[in-house]
């Protein structure tokens, strides 16, 4: 008797729209509605979790391109070679490009990349040789940025630095020539190196103990 009260009570009631006479709502118990907010928790914190691991194994795949001393004897070598029997790829800059590439000059330094991996750039920091350590491998950063490739200073002697970018499998060289150090690198799988910061004249800026500072260049 009481369930068919029930019915004709609800019956009864004014139908306020028609999603609400076509889908009628359903209502958990206290029980279940606190099991489903846990189970959301949960899955929520295990999505986390895996998204964070996933984070953990990028960032230790990315490395830093290491070559080791042994490996700088190695090529220093073999440019040494090719420069004996001028096959050495060289570049000449002008003076006002003495301390820092202008795009035509990273430009035409990218191609001779792609002929030889050691190239040699002539006329770095030239006539401010104190600087020359920092000015040399402030380009090869450059020459990286461009590149999309690690760039090493290999030697420098006098204004002349030798550096070499690594040819990779898969791409258009004559890998006959490729240098063979097995390092452990993979495209894609090295950390940007720390850039010098320069002042509005160019100028590399120096902490108090004469080091030059240097920041890791965004994306």
């Amino acid at each position: 008797m009481r369930t068919f009260t029930l019915i004709a009570s609800l019956a009864s009631l004014p139908i306020t729209s028609a999603f609400q006479a076509s889908t009628p709502s359903i209502r958990l118990l206290p029980c279940q509605s606190q099991r489903s907010i846990n189970t959301q928790y949960t899955l929520k914190s295990k999505t986390t979790l895996y998204q964070s691991e996933i984070q953990e194994q990028e960032d230790d795949e990315l490395v830093e391109f290491f070559i080791s001393q042994e490996q700088i004897g190695v090529l220093r070598k073999e440019a040494n070679k090719r420069d004996r029997v001028k096959k050495l790829q060289k570049h000449f800059l002008p003076q006002e490009e003495c301390m820092e590439l202008s795009q035509q000059s990273i430009d035409e330094i990218s191609a001779l990349f792609e002929k030889s991996e050691l190239i040699e750039v002539r006329g770095v920091s030239k006539g401010q040789k104190k600087g020359l350590f920092d000015t040399a491998n402030a380009m090869a950063e450059s020459l990286e940025e461009e590149i999309g490739k690690p760039v090493v200073v290999v030697d420098i002697k006098g204004f002349a630095v030798k550096m070499y970018c690594p040819w990779l499998d898969g791409e258009d060289f004559d890998t006959s020539k490729r240098i063979k150090l097995f390092t452990s690198y993979k495209p894609g799988q090295w950390t940007r190196k720390p850039k010098g910061i320069r002042n509005e004249y160019g100028q590399i800026v120096l902490d108090e103990n004469g080091k030059s500072i240097k920041v890791i260049p965004d994306e």
